[in-house]
Formats: structure tokens, sequence, C-alpha cells
């Protein structure tokens, strides 16, 4: 049992948080908001950040080292510096916006041997017939350092 690690009982393998108190509206993540539950994302899977959330704030996740895939909903228009940052397990990251988000510096980095180099996780964004979408993300500022990774979400 993981119970006394973690000072909370839980099964790693069946965990998913449902966040309370993040409003309605438009609404920026922030690190402040995220070191209210940091000690669950050591542990996490999965995690599917709410509809309501327009921008992911700098350094929002770092370091959450349990999480393999996350998700980033169509209502995210920025996502600010190192907001994934050292996150070395992230497998998977599903980008549903059709316009690529504002994207910051070491966003999907990690620091090693004294340079920043990116995490490897495959970045899936929005299919179109006419490979548009998944050519803005290639070709957008910061975006284009992961292009290697994005990869069209097939349905």
């Amino acid at each position: 049992s993981n119970e006394g690690i973690y000072d909370f009982p839980v099964d790693i393998n069946d965990f998913h948080v449902n966040i309370e108190g993040i409003p309605a509206s438009a609404y920026t993540l922030t690190k402040e908001f995220t070191n209210q539950w940091r000690h669950y994302l050591k542990v996490i899977l999965e995690f599917t950040i709410p509809d309501s959330v327009t921008s992911i704030g700098s350094f929002t996740f770092k370091g959450c080292v349990g999480i393999s895939s996350i998700t980033i909903p169509d209502s995210v228009h920025s996502i600010a510096d190192g907001a994934f940052a050292e996150c070395i397990n992230l497998e998977s990251v599903y980008c549903m916006p059709t316009t690529p988000p504002t994207l910051g510096n070491y966003v999907f980095q990690h620091w090693v041997n004294n340079d920043y180099q990116n995490i490897g996780c495959k970045i899936y964004v929005p299919a179109s017939d006419d490979d548009s979408i998944i050519s803005a993300y290639k070709t957008s500022t910061n975006w284009r350092n992961y292009k290697t990774d994005i990869r069209e979400l097939v349905p």
C-alpha cells in the first residue's frame, strides 16, 4: 500500500482527481492553484483540464512527475513558460484547440546536462482533411520545437 508515502488512501491504478474550486467562467490555472493538490499529482496517471480554463500559467504543473497523460481543452488559448516542465513521465498530450494556443518557453522540456531538452511526449492535435491544423502547430512559435512529436488525433 502507498498510503503512508502519500498520506492519503488511494489505489494509484484507479485514481482520477475531481478538482473542485475551479470557477465555471473563464479561468487561468496557476501554480498557486495546483499547489493545493500538488501531492496528488505525484501519483495521478491521467489528467483532464476543465473546459472553464482559458489559460495555463507559468510552471503550473512543473515537476508533477505522476502525470503520464494530459488533455488540454479547446477553451485554452495560452500556455505559459514551463507549464509542464520537468513532467518527466508525460507520454501523451491531447491538445484539443484547432488553433494552436500561444506557447511559452520550456513548456514540455526538462533540464538535463545543463540544458533544456524535450521530454519527448507525443502531442496529439485535431485532425483535418487538409492537414491545416497540424501544419499550424508544427510552424507556430515554440510549438515548432516539438514538431517531430506532433501527431494528428485519429478518431
